[in-house]
């Protein structure tokens, strides 16, 4: 498991015990220190120190997301290689389903999960969920494929023959999977088995990470097929950027942007209480917990 991490003293301790806490036991957590200038790598030496299997280094230079995944994968000593970010949590299954996905499926390089999203210390805001075979993740690869990069386990030559391009500072995933996809297999568990800490929606991201794609997709592309594909992906890109930016700027956010927070179900909100409860605990999350449970 690789988790580097940029000035993330606030949230790394827990969410790197949501990594060892998993029901799956036998694996290394990576903490790379990206050139934080918080207290994060006190943090991370502090959970080193407590139990073993925490790998902890560090750079003064900040190298961003992918060079620091690159050199996770280059240092990874297990069959399978996952990641995750350093304010986010991992359900304590994730780990054991997605190698057990792995194993009963030999023909799959990479599998993602679906995603509860949060705010705060632990206030559901809604899921992200999606395809779960190869042929409907990578259906549209022009318009992104979808494989949530967060929830991402794989087998480590995948991604030692696949590595990320330390070029894009953005949007580093979905250029991985679009350069890969012809001849990778994708997958994904139908279960929420991550929690994606979002506090709120920034319309400046979000677009910067639409025009990013747009512009790795292109070096993809070659010919006049090419050049019309670029010109379809774009239109609708921007498209897309103009409802962006309509929810953020009139406030209604995932009333508009349902995929990035649709509904959870009754039994989706006891197990994310059930986990709010275990890392965030407090009152409210039982009260909660209660009237869900009571309500279904």
């Amino acid at each position: 498991m690789a988790m580097p991490f940029y000035n993330a003293a606030a949230t790394l301790a827990v969410a790197a015990r949501s990594i060892l806490e998993q029901s799956f036991s036998n694996f290394e957590l990576l903490l790379c220190n990206d050139g934080s200038t918080d207290q994060g790598l006190q943090v991370a030496e502090s959970l080193s120190f407590a139990d073993p299997r925490v790998v902890v280094w560090s750079h003064s230079r900040r190298a961003g997301l992918a060079a620091r995944l690159n050199e996770c994968v280059e240092g990874a000593r297990g069959e399978y290689f996952a990641r995750m970010d350093a304010d986010d949590i991992s359900y304590p299954e994730r780990i054991r389903k997605q190698v057990r996905f792995l194993e009963e499926r030999r023909d799959v390089d990479l599998v993602g999960t679906h995603m509860l999203v949060f705010r705060g210390d632990g206030d559901a805001v809604g899921k992200i969920a999606g395809p779960t075979a190869h042929e409907e993740i990578a259906r549209r690869p022009h318009m992104g494929v979808k494989v949530w990069h967060a929830t991402w386990c794989g087998r480590i030559g995948w991604f030692r023959r696949n590595r990320y391009d330390e070029r894009c500072r953005l949007a580093q995933d979905q250029e991985l999977l679009f350069r890969a996809h012809r001849t990778s297999r994708y997958g994904a568990i139908p279960e929420l088995l991550y929690a994606n800490r979002v506090e709120r929606l920034e319309l400046r991201k979000m677009l910067r990470y639409r025009w990013l794609w747009m512009r790795y997709m292109s070096r993809h592309l070659r010919g006049m097929q090419g050049f019309a594909t670029g010109v379809g992906v774009a239109a609708l890109l921007g498209a897309k950027a103009c409802v962006d930016t309509f929810a953020v700027a009139s406030g209604l956010d995932y009333k508009i942007l349902t995929h990035r927070g649709a509904r959870l179900s009754d039994r989706e909100i006891v197990e994310w209480e059930l986990v709010r409860r275990r890392f965030f605990g407090g009152e409210d999350a039982v009260r909660t917990m209660a009237a869900v449970t009571g309500a279904g």
